[in-house]
């Protein structure tokens, strides 16, 4: 396994290059990173990189400096300058320094990147204390190997804890088993949105950029490594200095865990909880400590916000025994009862607040009274003829699924938040007042099946009704004819679909139920006075 330091003074260009490529899998390992030429001649000696990838225009020490100091102390290091367009004289003079070759950061490939690296290493020495095979097994199989001697150590499945920690030091794991520890636990919220499929580009460069920015910023005050566990769970194995006072430490880690999470849902929209583990040593206390944080990160489904939740603290020790809250259903079914929907969303927000930093209770607890409310409105939502399991949020999840798969009671009372009110839009189509139940069912029907043929004839017989009865009852509801109802209700979705999609406008017709694109637009400008492109044009930015 080829040894790699990366380094240059923007952290973006760093990430971005840890990013590009399954180190392992290719080969290599980044064993660190320097922030500029000084950072990275005072971590040569304790990383020794084989390979080292680096900027040019750096303070105090610039990479020209870097290469040449190198080349006089070590000249079997191989560098790569990482240049811009504009650097080439540099360019020139670095590689008349000793770099061996150098490629443009911004714009590089990974079948170039790659390419570099194989000529490279074909001037590195290949012979490894292990044996040319056992060295291309390890080379291969690198990040398995310290995901599965990981995974020993919470097990406790290994026979020789020296031999477990030399086998970590064989795949450069960077921190020191033998040293006082503590562990950082990551947890992704609602992980199982970002992970469409294990195997997609998407999910994968999420979930190894997160690692690297964990790693980054974790190795510039500790000696640290970061392990992707599985479902959105990174475990940081922090090195922690005795002589530092816990309640320090316990502050820098909380530094630390706060830029971590600006990064992350910053760049990738995503919240993360975290827990850290109190001091241990040796691969024995590993499992326990694992353990802990687990069962602590539970805690922050009752966050408002982003907090390092601390073992040292003692959280939990009445988790399960306090008092569910108790709330009015009948009340939140007046105000439903009497179309204020407003109200009754300021009524569901009052009882979700009563369970916040209740780390007393249990979050599947919360989860079955949450879904008491969600009864409420869904028996409300039956006799109006609205179909909530066509209300979905910004991540697309019906208010029950929201309940069931966030992680955060925060994004739960948010789910809340935003149904109710699109729940009073939809109320306010139906004229504020409960619809006779066949009325409601047909409605029902309607706003499910939209991009269906739906005729008069072929409603009328899901009703059980004649034509005539159907039509005569519809319009004495509603006020309008079923057909004009139906039309208004196709554009208003239109609408949505030509605001908050990239869809043809024949694609949209279709999807709406209506399958010829010429009578769509001629009944879109009959309805809202101008043409769908035109509806379109009006509301894009700038």
């Amino acid at each position: 396994m080829k040894r790699i330091m990366i380094v240059d003074d923007e952290f973006l260009v760093r990430v971005g290059i840890k990013s590009m490529l399954d180190w392992e899998k290719e080969g290599y390992s980044i064993v660190c990173e320097a922030e500029n030429g000084q950072d990275a001649i005072e971590k040569i000696e304790q990383y020794r990189p084989q390979i080292i990838l680096t900027d040019l225009m750096m303070e105090p020490i610039s990479g020209l400096e870097l290469i040449k100091y190198c080349a006089g102390k070590y000249p079997d290091i191989q560098i790569v300058v990482l240049s811009n367009y504009n650097d080439f004289e540099k360019v020139k003079s670095a590689m008349k320094s000793g770099a061996r070759d150098f490629l443009f950061k911004l714009t590089t490939s990974q079948s170039e990147l790659l390419r570099i690296l194989e000529d490279v290493s074909r001037d590195i020495d290949q012979r490894r204390l292990l044996g040319d095979e056992a060295g291309t097994l390890l080379n291969r199989s690198a990040g398995a190997i310290r995901q599965r001697l990981i995974q020993m150590m919470i097990n406790s499945e290994y026979e020789s804890e020296s031999n477990l920690l030399q086998e970590l030091q064989m795949v450069d794991v960077k921190c020191d088993f033998t040293k006082p520890y503590a562990l950082l636990y990551l947890d992704v919220a609602n992980y199982s949105l970002f992970e469409n499929a294990d195997d997609t580009p998407e999910h994968k460069f999420f979930a190894i950029s997160l690692e690297n920015i964990i790693d980054e910023l974790m190795n510039r005050q500790n000696r640290s490594q970061t392990f992707r566990n599985e479902n959105g769970h990174y475990i940081v194995v922090v090195n922690s200095d005795p002589a530092v006072p816990q309640v320090a430490f316990e502050s820098a880690m909380a530094d630390q865990f706060g830029r971590i999470a600006e990064y992350a849902e910053r760049y990738f929209g995503a919240r993360i909880s975290a827990a850290l583990s109190t001091p241990t040593q040796g691969a024995s206390g590993f499992p326990a400590a694992v353990a802990n944080c687990r069962n602590l990160v539970k805690d922050a489904f009752f966050l408002r916000e982003r907090t390092l939740l601390l073992q040292s603290q003692e959280y939990g020790k009445t988790k399960g025994k306090g008092e569910m809250p108790t709330w009015d259903l009948h009340e939140l079914q007046n105000l439903l009862d009497q179309f204020q929907i407003a109200e009754a969303g300021d009524f569901i927000a009052r009882s979700i607040d009563t369970c916040f930093g209740r780390k007393d209770l249990e979050p599947y607890s919360v989860r079955e009274k949450l879904h008491d409310l969600y009864r409420v409105i869904k028996q409300d939502s039956l006799g109006k003829g609205i179909v909530l399991e066509n209300i979905v949020d910004g991540n697309g999840l019906s208010l029950y699924q929201a309940i069931l798969r966030y992680d955060l009671l925060s994004d739960i009372s948010d789910s809340f938040a935003w149904s109710m009110h699109r729940y009073g839009e939809e109320c306010g189509k139906i004229g504020g007042r409960r619809l006779k139940k066949e009325i409601a069912r047909i409605i029902a029907y309607v706003n499910s099946n939209l991009g269906k043929e739906l005729t008069v004839a072929n409603i009328a017989g899901v009703a059980n009704m004649s034509e005539s009865y159907f039509s005569h009852l519809f319009k004495t509801e509603m006020g309008v004819s079923f057909v004009d109802y139906l039309n208004r209700l196709r554009i208003g979705k239109a609408k949505e679909l030509l605001l908050h999609t990239d869809l043809r406008i024949n694609e949209i017709a279709f999807q709406v139920g209506i399958g010829n694109p010429n009578y769509f637009s001629i009944l879109f400008r009959k309805l809202e006075g101008r043409s769908p492109v035109e509806f379109r044009s009006s509301h894009l930015p700038g």
